[in-house]
């Protein structure tokens, strides 16, 4: 029955039923497609923290907290992450444990020219509760580089509560 109603009605439905998502998707192949039709950034429900940070000269690390109630909902956000994990032997993704229990952090290394920073772009949410952006004063001559990967990757954000910008002094040896 929810396939055949308008697909304005379905995606209300979804968005009222965020929680269930993944649950949803298991139903059947067509349910799945539904699920996949409406997880696009601007139906995505709100992330916590978008954290971007400038590693080094030539890379930045992008830190994404969201509800794992709602986790279901970034399964793009998810096919995302595996891939980076099969094609880099290096550890550019990791999930990182925080201290509560209700949110689920992502972290990706990503270098500034990286194509993968419109990927990423392109399945994140358009709304974000607090956007924090911290350039490496050690490497002030790549800052333009780093702001320019910073904004492609928030390219999509159209909505957030907080955006806080700052240098800080970070050591290569320390990061």
């Amino acid at each position: 029955i929810l396939s055949q109603l308008p697909i304005e009605l379905r995606w209300k439905v979804l968005e009222f039923l965020t929680e269930s998502v993944g649950e949803m998707r298991l139903v059947s192949k067509s349910w799945r497609n539904m699920v996949e039709e409406w997880a696009i950034p601007q139906n995505l429900p709100e992330m916590l923290v978008i954290d971007i940070h400038q590693k080094n000269s030539s890379s930045m690390n992008v830190v994404i907290e969201i509800r794992k109630s709602e986790k279901a909902c970034f399964g793009r956000l998810r096919e995302f992450t595996e891939k980076m994990k099969r094609e880099t032997d290096e550890q550019c993704f990791s999930e990182i444990p925080v201290s509560f229990e209700h949110c689920l952090d992502l972290s990706f290394d990503l270098s500034f020219g990286s194509p993968d920073i419109d990927r990423l772009a392109s399945i994140i949410s358009t709304k974000s509760k607090i956007v924090h952006i911290t350039t490496n004063i050690v490497h002030a001559h790549r800052a333009a580089e780093f702001f320019n990967a910073a904004s492609a990757l928030l390219g999509n954000l159209m909505k957030t509560g907080d955006l806080n910008c700052r240098k800080q002094r970070v050591n290569e040896e320390s990061a």
